[in-house]
């Protein structure tokens, strides 16, 4: 190994390894000498390149500025590790030659290590480079959702694009660094072991970095290659890494589902070549893993003609892939089967597949999909905040001779995205429909629903280690961190915008009836009661007092044991913790850290006081005097909306 080094410690070291690259590796140079942020060093790594000749010359104007080193190839992972080995800054960024970064890439990173010295590795968004007419940025096409953690990314609901990474050198070698002996998703597997050894992953949504992701002849153009690698990655977790029994059987799962992804494009590659027996084969073994009846048709087809609907599905899958915008190996493993653009008998078969849903009223219409009705009332929340205790009441009251349970609240209460179209137009009306998003103008009558943002912090986050999303002993300062900033689930916003785009549309529409999660625990019929004349239905006494009865914490534990698989919300999840807990008010006041009740009420004080709720550090609201003089008038009528009127709730949104 040959190295020319031409530069004093800095606090970023950026390793850029290149193999192939002479005609790329200026551009990137460029992007990198052109950052704000200036306390770096250049690292090139020529990973024993056929091109060296034209590289170095090339590189030579370059050379007073970077680090440059030759070795003999050792494929991307050994050179970024040959990099890491020669860094001498704090921090460490990685981008390959295809790559180029925006001038406030690092400023805007380091930025975060300063704001939370606690994080050990930052990624960021960045625009995905190809077909100009389907240019796009990752995190539209791979959207990070909630913590990164060792399971969310397992489960690829984070995903990091390598061109965005900052991390401190301690934490990549502390996970051991790339393994050079993987020949693909090397980055992934990097993520996920240094996840698993306990690093504080950040993440923003500006997009700071240009990625290629169509080089001709670059690592990964098989899908199935890739699929194979994330199955290998897996396989290694499994038997290397000391797991604990939830993740080692998350780590399971996603070994055989990955596997099971493998056959299915090996299958797709002997269609290609006309071994139609061979396809049959791999896509039963794949079956065996998961059951999807597009497969199933497949499979079908493959026994009864298995010439001519071989022919079919390969010709389908030339003319689709070839016309995908993006090679999927260079964006994580996710690309290897979800690019939306197309994949051949996999598209073809979605859309005979969905078209019989259609036809059918099978199809989950999602809310932005569904057909309003003037009629319809919209139960709205954010999350965590008595929805479902809410649906359970409603039921219980419109249709008193059913039996209630999560079996079929989605279909007594309507559920968008669970409920199929079928049942959406058979139910009675009105139909009551719910949903966790902000401000829909569809819908004229509304019932919302509000809960203090600090037991709402608490609720999710026992529902997260309910769900496996978390392990039981997150911190949880940074979930805290991702409750402020929205990310829990992002189409919900954060409770603040949640809440605040249905009060400032709607506070003062006759049609919009607003319940606090508090009232409905001090008075559960009173509330109970107004729900029911809103919506249309009896308030008889006898009925409000057998609905709350049947609508208990007590009685829908003791349905979630039976029932509670059977539920979207649960199914999959631990069942030594229960979905509904203790359904008391002020939980937070004893389990939520006194640093993290500041920084909630930080956030949305003025919000919180305007809606009744007491600060108790005294931040971001009026004072707490102010509010409880007007919080008697809460339930008188009209008090609701004089109550706002006064707190000059409208204006506090907008400030």
């Amino acid at each position: 190994m040959e190295t020319i080094c031409s530069q004093a410690t800095a606090r970023v070291s950026v390793i850029i390894p290149c193999y192939n690259t002479a005609q790329l590796v200026a551009r990137c140079l460029d992007s990198v000498f052109a950052q704000t942020f200036r306390d770096f060093e250049a690292i090139v790594v020529n990973d024993g390149s056929p091109d060296t000749s034209e590289l170095e010359n090339v590189l030579e104007p370059y050379l007073s500025r970077i680090v440059y080193i030759r070795q003999t190839s050792k494929r991307p992972a050994g050179a970024r590790n040959t990099g890491i080995a020669n860094a001498r800054g704090e921090f460490v960024a990685f981008l390959d030659c295809a790559d180029s970064w925006l001038p406030h890439h690092l400023e805007m990173q380091i930025k975060q290590f300063e704001n939370d010295p606690s994080l050990d590795l930052v990624y960021a968004n960045c625009t995905l480079t190809g077909d100009p007419e389907r240019q796009v940025d990752f995190q539209t096409r791979c959207p990070s959702n909630g913590p990164a953690t060792f399971e969310t990314l397992a489960l690829e609901r984070c995903q990091i694009p390598m061109a965005t990474v900052v991390a401190r050198k301690a934490a990549i070698v502390k996970a051991g660094g790339f393994d050079e002996t993987l020949p693909l998703c090397d980055d992934f597997d990097l993520w996920l072991r240094t996840a698993f050894h306990n690093a504080k992953i950040g993440y923003i949504r500006d997009v700071t970095a240009c990625m290629a992701v169509d080089r001709p002849g670059a690592l990964g153009a098989s899908r199935a290659k890739v699929a194979e690698a994330c199955w290998r990655i897996f396989e290694n977790a499994d038997q290397k890494l000391p797991l604990s029994e939830t993740q080692r059987k998350l780590v399971r799962e996603r070994a055989a589902e990955i596997h099971a992804k493998y056959l299915l494009e090996e299958g797709k590659l002997d269609l290609s070549a006309g071994r139609f027996a061979r396809a049959r084969e791999r896509f039963t073994e794949a079956d065996r893993y998961r059951k999807q009846a597009n497969l199933k048709l497949v499979l079908f087809g493959l026994k009864v003609a298995p010439a001519l609907f071989g022919r079919f599905l390969a010709y389908w899958t030339r003319r689709h892939d070839d016309r995908s915008a993006f090679n999927p190996a260079r964006s994580g493993p996710k690309w290897a089967w979800s690019d939306r653009t197309a994949k051949g008998p996999a598209l073809l078969l979605r859309y005979i597949t969905e078209g019989v849903k259609h036809v059918f009223g099978l199809h989950r219409p999602g809310q932005h999909r569904l057909a309003a009705w003037p009629d319809d009332i919209l139960l709205a929340s954010y999350p965590k905040s008595g929805n479902n205790w809410v649906r359970f009441l409603i039921a219980n009251v419109v249709f008193p001779d059913k039996e209630v349970g999560w079996d079929n609240i989605d279909n007594l209460i309507l559920e968008p995205s669970v409920t199929v179209q079928r049942d959406f137009v058979r139910a009675p009306r009105p139909r009551v429909i719910r949903t966790h998003f902000p401000f829909d103008p569809k819908f004229r009558r509304v019932i919302y629903i509000v809960r203090d943002p600090r037991d709402i912090a608490l609720s999710q986050y026992h529902y997260w280690r309910k769900v496996r999303r978390i392990e039981d002993d997150y911190p949880i300062e940074r979930f805290i961190d991702i409750f402020l900033a929205g990310d829990l689930k992002r189409q919900n916003g954060t409770w603040g915008e949640n809440v605040g785009s249905w009060l400032a549309a709607r506070y003062r529409d006759p049609e919009f009836l607003l319940l606090r999660y508090e009232d409905l625990l001090a008075d559960t019929a009173r509330e109970l009661t107004r729900v029911a004349k809103f919506v249309g239905s009896s308030s008889d006494p006898e009925l409000i007092a057998r609905a709350v009865e049947r609508s208990s914490a007590r009685k829908m534990r003791e349905k979630e044991k039976n029932q509670g698989q059977q539920s979207h919300l649960m199914k999959d999840s631990r069942q030594d913790l229960p979905f509904v807990r203790a359904a008391k008010s002020g939980g937070w006041k004893k389990d939520l850290p006194e640093a993290q009740v500041a920084r909630i009420e930080s956030a949305w004080g003025d919000i919180m006081v305007s809606l009744g709720y007491e600060l108790v550090t005294r931040a971001g609201g009026p004072t707490v005097s102010t509010t409880s003089a007007l919080l008697p008038e809460w339930h008188a009528d009209g008090a609701t909306l004089r109550f706002l009127q006064e707190m000059d709730l409208f204006n506090s949104l907008r400030r």
